[in-house]
């Protein structure tokens, strides 16, 4: 749930709110940085992202062009 806030919420606030709750949760922070509709918060996931292979992932599929 919290994913999809962040990822999509229209209130930058709200969006930010519900990413930093989701903690350390790899693959609520991987999906964020591929599908978040809003620049800032996919690029707030993807400096969170250390492992290359989701790096890797992220320039293929990103949703958002600055977060590539």
């Amino acid at each position: 749930m919290l994913g999809s806030i962040a990822r999509h919420a229209a209130s930058e606030a709200t969006r930010r709110g519900a990413f930093e709750r989701l903690g350390g949760d790899a693959a609520e922070i991987l999906a964020v940085a591929m599908n978040s509709e809003h620049k800032d918060t996919a690029i707030a996931a993807v400096d969170l992202i250390s492992d290359r292979s989701e790096l890797d992932q992220v320039v293929s599929r990103a949703r958002e062009q600055e977060a590539r």
